[in-house]
């Protein structure tokens, strides 16, 4: 069984480990440790290597490993499958071997126990998201089939997976309402498991009380769902026999106790998961003070373990109802002394977080996958180093930074534990951390105060690529009004700038366009900003519902498409990429005016030419990976527009599957598509991928994955993703709205909502 997808998040927050791949030496007996060091690649190997990471909760680490596992070696190749589809699942993290599960073939190659896996794997799925009983028979049988085959090997081995394969069909028996034969065939299963027991070796004997136990939580669960209660509390005391210690055992059992109306029993049962467990403490917290009050679970300290300045009002509620939050000692069955005293030997290394988004944090490369937005201060900055000229040719990514994307960038470092975090949002402060050279350079190249007006503009966007929008603004407004086509491009760029800011306040546009515009001469050098200049006018005139304007702009445009894409010094990528631009924009002419078959047409060419576009070095192949996200994204909304809601779905899961599988916003639109179809569990999927990003809009993320648990009736689910929103967001009131609403007849969370002022007080926000 591998552990929560947060488990290291949680242990890190309970002050026990480091979350990375440097804990391997602490948490690890020497001879695993050593061995992990000496892995090799041979890809048996690193099959070995992933599972280890996978048992310790290191998920992306077991992730980054399994793309290693190259396919020469079928077994392990097959393998690397399998446990890279089961870090997706485990972490909504995407993936090339997310398929459906529940449509695949039986009988695939490999061992026994892999073939096993991938059975059960698709069996769970078409339990759980099919429910298609000839599908699930299908399975079974194969399932079955291979159990039997591995029981011809070993006994032992071929009891545990008939365990496995219960386990997976308790739901389905349930739903068909063969909750009754469930509970007999659960009782033979256990009796089965503990006849070979006796006579297994210990390393086997492992496997199957832990077969046993995970088979006894299945039961358990579904028998609370059933509100058979009784039964519940019956099975969960099985389980805490195979394991005195096991917090989930502990915690279900508290629930069945509590359901009964036992209070005191369960409040026992909920302290003890909250000081065997990690993930279970919040939830065992909030527990123990609903049933017996706050006073009373601040008195638990000698269960729960010790938290600071207990008087302090602030901290009181960020313990109780928030448990993750706080650094807590609690007694577990680990060393934790060793752990501390390891950790304080080794300097801890950059988390993912800040490896994903170095080039935001520290103008370093990502040393890890990136959302494609994060290529974007290396392309300014190359453009800046070799002193581009962008009078015929893309430099820059298309898309810009929200506004408020360094706030975001600095909530989540703060929440990642990102030393100097609060520096990120100020570019000043930002620029005074420590970082790559660039850096420094950058720094240096603005104190220089240049007066080129090229200079600035090329420092002015490597400064917008980072996110500070307005100190990229403001280098702008030292370019003179002086005329000539390195003016003329600095001022396009201020206007850009002044557009991306201000963007849905109401800021008009359209005088200052026209006067730079006015200024273009016949020189070939003012044609690429003729029409980006046509462009963006096109796009403002759009949002403010200008029509005679964005007739006359849509016209420009058309003739200095024509005129810049006729230059001989425009080569053909760049022809195909501004034509691809300028009709995308160009679509709002006929979308506003309801031409609809224009409005196709349109489409079909940008999409079309989108598609096409391929690159002949990095810079050109990343500029034609970033142009078709926009592409398909425009696409989607003009599919919808049009009444085409399946193909406008469709395009945009074509930007999360195929174009960039990072990005937050697209995952966004991905869960809110799916949302309006009805399918909340394939939403609640995209809002838990476009949450895991972190940036941007995690606060939005959270909260739509928090709505989609709420329709599905889990309260604590929601209660948690509410909780994360609030992280990123802690002035946000639609959230604590939320939390408050699903939990008023319950002390605890009432009184969360009305603590939240003292959480932020607390937080410093």
């Amino acid at each position: 069984m591998y552990p929560p997808a947060q488990y290291r998040q949680a242990l890190r927050r309970a002050g026990f480990a480091d979350p990375h791949l440097e804990a391997i030496g602490g948490t690890w007996s020497a001879p695993a440790a050593a061995r992990f060091a000496a892995v090799a690649d041979d890809p048996g190997e690193q099959v070995w290597a992933v599972r280890l990471l996978l048992l310790m909760g290191l998920y992306e680490a077991a992730a980054d490993r399994c793309d290693r596992i190259g396919r020469d070696d079928a077994e392990a190749s097959q393998w690397a499958g399998y446990l890279r589809h089961l870090i997706g699942v485990r972490t909504s993290r995407p993936s090339s071997d997310r398929s459906d599960r529940s449509d695949r073939p039986v009988g695939t190659a490999g061992s026994p126990l892999l073939q096993l896996n991938e059975a059960l794997l698709s069996l769970s799925a078409a339990v759980t998201r099919v429910g298609d009983g000839e599908r699930i028979t299908m399975y079974r049988d194969a399932a079955r089939e291979l159990a039997d085959g591995i029981r011809q090997g070993s006994t032992a081995l071929g009891a545990a997976a008939d365990a496995r394969i219960l386990r997976t069909l308790i739901p389905w028996h349930r739903g068909r309402g063969e909750f009754a034969t469930v509970h007999a065939l659960v009782r033979d299963q256990l009796d089965r498991l503990a006849q070979v027991r006796r006579v297994a070796d210990p390393g086997t004997a492992f496997v199957l009380d832990e077969a046993a136990r995970r088979v006894l939580d299945a039961v358990t669960v579904e028998s609370l769902r059933e509100r058979q209660y009784q039964a519940a509390s019956d099975w969960s005391k099985q389980t805490e026999l195979l394991d005195p210690h096991c917090a989930r055992g502990r915690l279900l059992h508290g629930i069945a106790l509590e359901r009964l109306g036992h209070s005191a029993e369960a409040v026992g049962e909920y302290r003890k998961a909250a000081r065997y467990g990690i993930a279970e403490r919040s939830f065992s917290r909030m527990a123990i003070s609903r049933l017996a009050g706050p006073e009373t679970a601040t008195g638990c300290d000698e269960d729960l373990g010790a938290w600071h300045d207990r008087n302090d009002t602030g901290n009181r509620w960020r313990y109780l109802a928030d448990g993750s939050r706080t650094r807590v000692l609690s007694r577990v069955p680990i060393d934790a002394a060793a752990l501390d005293a390891q950790a304080a030997e080794r300097e801890e290394g950059p988390s993912h977080f800040e490896r994903r988004f170095a080039p935001h944090l520290t103008m370093r490369p990502a040393s890890v996958p990136a959302p494609l937005f994060t290529a974007g201060p290396q392309l300014a900055w190359d453009a800046h180093l070799g002193k581009d000229e962008p009078w015929f040719s893309s430099l820059y990514l298309q898309r810009s930074m929200v506004n408020n994307f360094r706030a975001e960038l600095t909530r989540a470092a703060i929440r990642d534990g990102v030393t100097a975090a609060r520096g990120q949002a100020d570019f000043e402060s930002w620029l005074r951390l420590p970082g790559d050279p660039a850096k420094q350079q950058l720094a240096q190249a603005l104190a220089d105060q240049p007066d080129d007006p090229l200079v600035l503009a090329r420092l002015a966007r490597v400064v917008s690529c980072l996110g500070f929008q307005e100190k990229a603004y403001t280098i702008l407004a030292a370019v003179p009004e002086l005329t000539g086509p390195e003016y003329a491009y600095a001022r396009s760029m201020r206007l850009f700038l002044s557009h991306v800011i201000h963007l849905g306040r109401g800021h008009d546009h359209q005088g200052e366009i026209e006067q730079v515009f006015a200024e273009l001469g016949d020189d070939p050098r003012y044609a690429r900003t003729r029409l980006s200049l046509c462009i963006v006018a096109i796009v403002t005139s759009a949002q403010s519902k200008q029509l005679p304007a964005l007739a006359l702009w849509h016209a420009r445009g058309l003739e200095a498409l024509e005129r810049y894409t006729s230059l001989p010094e425009v080569d053909d990528f760049e022809q195909t990429l501004m034509t691809s631009r300028f009709y995308r924009a160009a679509a709002f002419e006929p979308f506003l005016n309801n031409r609809r078959d224009q409005l196709r047409a349109d489409l079909d060419r940008w999409l079309g030419l989108a598609r096409d576009l391929t690159g002949h070095d990095a810079r050109t192949r990343t500029l034609a990976r970033e142009n078709l996200f926009p592409a398909l994204e425009s696409a989607a909304r003009t599919e919808a527009a049009l009444g085409n809601t399946a193909l406008s779905q469709q395009l945009m899961e074509e930007i999360t599957s195929v174009v960039d599988p990072l990005d937050s916003k697209a995952w966004l639109q991905v869960a809110d598509g799916r949302k309006q179809a009805g399918d909340l569990r394939g939403a609640l999927t995209g809002y838990l991928n476009a949450a895991r990003q972190q940036v941007p809009l995690g606060r939005v993320a959270w909260f739509g994955a928090g709505r989609c648990w709420e329709k599905l009736g889990d309260r604590q689910e929601a209660f948690e993703c509410y909780r994360r929103s609030l992280e990123y967001w802690p002035t946000g009131l639609a959230p604590a709205q939320r939390i408050a609403a699903l939990f008023t007849d319950q002390p605890l969370e009432a009184a969360y909502a009305q603590a939240l002022p003292a959480l932020r007080a607390a937080d410093g926000s």
